[in-house]
């Protein structure tokens, strides 16, 4: 069989968990199958998304009027038999042949604040589209499953789940001598928490400053926390964190590095001393994969998909309370409960694996490839 997978809207560094979330599902598939796949790239991020493997082939299309024209004329030049487009974007109607469409969630129904009124109407539209012309959804969690179903009119049926797993980098071995190079690298606190996102609103970054000063005022304890992401997703917002890190006098608790490089992010989990998580809505949240397949004793919302995921692996808190958040920043460094939550936290990862995922998302192209 042969796969297309249209990656045009892919931009390395800028998209979150969907950036691990395409390239490790793709590869898992191309890693487990014999299938042949042919990504379809724009000319600006060729050399950035590698996957390893004999049986995939990257395609460079341009960024113009004729993008849809191009996708078009490969397709049926290629015989292809399904298309992937699992950054949902970009949907194709000329596309005459059967297509599977992610959708990841629909956090800007449910938080419209954080969206323009003209990003709002092209997610709806973007939706809207693939509900009518594909031939199947697959979401990333139940819980996004089930804000799709009632948010717009689908059948229940016609989504599939599809898992993430943490990326191929966390299936390393860890290196003694690489931790104390990172450590130094990066300037890295003796103890921290890790929380790993880009500065977007329903990160809820500011709420877990407040309960940083709160841990600090109350329960006399400081935590230091390092934030990485891409500063740039959202400047305004970034700008909002920065503020009230100097407006509660925390620049000694907080470190912003930035982007950090893929093979790095492992060693930044063994040298945390908990991941933090305080998103206020999350279609998966690959970083509490990370966190479990790594022993990092997991702190997170009771929001989203996150309970979901987590289960018992991890201390559950309110996200819009800064001190309830504070209260499991002070519980998550006690010896006792640190031990029961990795210990849940290693059972619970072994339900998470791109080879299994990509093997269900192959049997979904084989059903609709043969409908």
């Amino acid at each position: 069989m042969k796969i297309a997978v249209n990656m045009i809207q892919f931009w390395s560094g800028k998209m979150g968990g969907m950036e691990q979330f395409a390239a490790n599902l793709i590869e898992g598939m191309s890693r487990t199958s014999e299938h042949e796949f042919y990504l379809f790239l724009n000319e600006f991020q060729m050399h950035l998304f590698n996957i390893e493997g004999c049986n995939v082939k990257k395609l460079s299309v341009s960024m113009n009027n004729s993008t849809e024209k191009q996708l078009k004329t490969w397709i049926d030049q290629l015989n292809i038999d399904v298309l992937l487009c699992p950054l949902f974007t970009r949907f194709l109607k000329v596309v005459h042949i059967p297509v599977c469409v992610l959708i990841p969630d629909v956090q800007h129904e449910y938080f419209p604040e954080f969206f323009q009124q003209s990003e709002r109407e092209k997610r709806n539209r973007d939706i809207k589209d693939a509900l009518e012309h594909a031939d199947r959804i697959i979401t990333i969690s139940d819980f996004s499953k089930r804000t799709i179903i009632e948010k717009f009119e689908v059948n229940k049926k016609e989504i599939d789940v599809i898992y993430g797993d943490a990326p191929k980098e966390f299936q390393q071995p860890i290196r003694k001598q690489k931790i104390e190079r990172i450590k130094k690298k990066y300037q890295l606190p003796v103890e921290f928490g890790l929380y790993p996102a880009n500065f977007w609103p329903h990160k809820n970054h500011l709420n877990l400053l407040k309960a940083l000063s709160v841990a600090k005022k109350y329960h006399n304890y400081s935590i230091s926390i390092v934030f990485t992401g891409y500063e740039k997703a959202d400047l305004q917002q970034f700008d909002k964190i920065q503020s009230l890190v100097q407006k509660l006098q925390l620049d000694e608790q907080i470190s912003f590095l930035g982007y950090v490089p893929k093979k790095d992010i492992p060693y930044m989990y063994h040298l945390a001393s908990f991941l933090i998580y305080p998103s206020l809505f999350e279609g998966f949240g690959i970083p509490l994969v990370e966190a479990m397949k790594t022993g990092t004793p997991i702190a997170a919302a009771n929001a989203g998909s996150i309970p979901e995921i987590v289960q018992s692996a991890g201390l559950l808190f309110n996200p819009y309370d800064p001190n309830d958040i504070a209260d499991k920043l002070v519980k998550i460094m006690d010896v006792k409960i640190r031990k029961k939550v990795i210990a849940k936290g290693k059972v619970r990862s072994k339900n998470f694996s791109w080879d299994k995922s990509g093997q269900k998302l192959l049997e979904i192209f084989h059903q609709i490839k043969n409908h």
